[in-house]
């Protein structure tokens, strides 16, 4: 990014661009993990008997794989405004 380029930004637009650039850099890293992962699968089949053969997730689970919980992050959510609610009733 040139220095116009930044200036000319909006506070939310250079928000905008550094979020995008961490998620580029964390999928970068998520598919370096999940080589190593599928690397290490097959080093690893390669000695075993096919009954006793592993999956990649028998391995290892990383955490981006796990299914997400809509209910937890609800009551989370509520919870966490409730708090805030209160947080400002106490401060009037």
């Amino acid at each position: 990014m040139s220095l116009d380029d930044f200036w000319d930004f909006t506070p939310r637009q250079f928000q905008l661009k550094m979020e995008g650039k961490r998620e580029y850099e964390e999928m970068i890293q998520r598919f370096e993990w999940e080589r190593v992962r599928f690397q290490t699968t097959a080093l690893i089949k390669k000695d075993r008997k096919k009954q006793n053969q592993i999956k990649q997730k028998d391995l290892i689970k990383f955490e981006w794989e796990e299914k997400v919980d809509v209910e937890k992050i609800k009551a989370d959510r509520k919870k966490a405004l409730y708090l805030i609610a209160k947080e400002n009733k106490n401060n009037k």
